[in-house]
Formats: structure tokens, C-alpha cells, sequence
């Protein structure tokens, strides 16, 4: 094994381009700004999956008349979310729990709804699904506003200072 000295100058530039690598390798990962457009609100919150069977999972949200859904991803490193939709009334109608995107998944009837309020920000809470007895899960809202704010205005520096809390109300 041949040992090769490095001069202090050459360290220096390796050492700067490790950190240009891992800050551009960071901004990779920083999700895009909240963009409101009028008659939308922002939603913010968090889901926690108390299941080995369910390393990723979708929830199905849609809009109580019909006119808009949409599948939030889930998986253990990403739990807390921010997404923007129209105003209305919704329901998270199903989750649906994989353990590889491409495998087949397992579906559980869900009934929690939330408001969407225009121009509005607002934290829905914590969402805890975990097994239950046969097939179905137990579902409970918890209020972590704190704790998911915080981690929030870390991806989304630009989140306003007013945020309201309007929690899920599992039905």
C-alpha cells in the first residue's frame, strides 16, 4: 500500500467541494415553497404509522363533493407535511400501506375529516393510526402544534407567523 501526502492547500479544496456537494445535496431535499394560490388554503401536519407492515403509505384525501382528491405519501422520514388545497370540506377516506411502492397494498377505510379555509394556514394535528383488532386500525387525533411547527419552519422558512389550529375530527 502506497501512503501519498496531501499538501494543506489541496485538503482545503477537497474539504470545500465535500461541503458544496452535501449543502447542494441539501437543498435537493428542501421541498418547494408554499405557494397559496386564491381560493386555497394550506394544511399542515403530521401522520404517524404505529405498524411494522406499513413502512410507506398513502392517504387518500378528497374533497366531501367530489370534485378534488389527492394521495399524500407517508413513510418513516417523511411524517410531517405542508400541502395547499382548494377550500372546502374533506375527508381522509382511506389509508392505503406498503412496504415497496410497486408491491400490492393493504386498505383501511378511514373517516377523519378537516377544513380548508382560503388564505388560511392551518395545523390540523398529529394523525396516529396504529393496528387494531382483525383488519382495521385505531385512529386518533393528538395536538403536537409545537413540535411540528418547528419542524415545519425548518423545510418552509417562508410559513406565516399565524397559523390556526383547526384539528381533524375522526368520525
Amino acid at each position: 500500500m502506497q501512503v501519498r501526502a496531501v499538501s494543506p492547500a489541496g485538503c482545503g479544496v477537497a474539504l470545500g467541494l465535500l461541503l458544496g456537494c452535501l449543502a447542494a445535496g441539501c437543498a435537493l431535499w428542501r421541498p418547494e415553497p408554499l405557494e397559496v394560490p386564491p381560493g386555497h388554503g394550506a394544511v399542515l401536519g403530521r401522520v404517524e404509522l404505529a405498524s411494522p407492515q406499513m413502512l410507506n403509505a398513502a392517504l387518500d384525501i378528497v374533497r366531501v363533493d367530489g370534485t378534488f382528491d389527492h394521495a399524500l405519501m407517508v413513510s418513516p422520514g417523511h411524517r410531517d407535511f405542508a400541502i395547499v388545497l382548494p377550500r372546502g370540506a374533506y375527508r381522509i377516506v382511506a389509508l392505503r400501506g406498503f412496504k415497496e411502492p410497486q408491491e400490492e397494498h393493504v386498505t383501511w377505510p378511514l373517516r377523519v375529516g378537516f377544513e380548508v379555509t382560503p388564505a388560511t394556514t392551518a395545523y390540523i394535528g398529529t394523525l396516529r393510526i396504529s393496528p387494531n383488532f382483525g383488519p382495521t386500525v385505531r385512529v386518533s387525533v393528538v395536538d403536537e402544534y409545537e413540535d411540528t411547527l418547528r419542524t415545519l419552519r425548518g423545510l418552509y422558512p417562508d410559513l406565516p407567523q399565524t397559523i390556526v389550529r383547526r384539528l381533524m375530527t375522526p368520525s
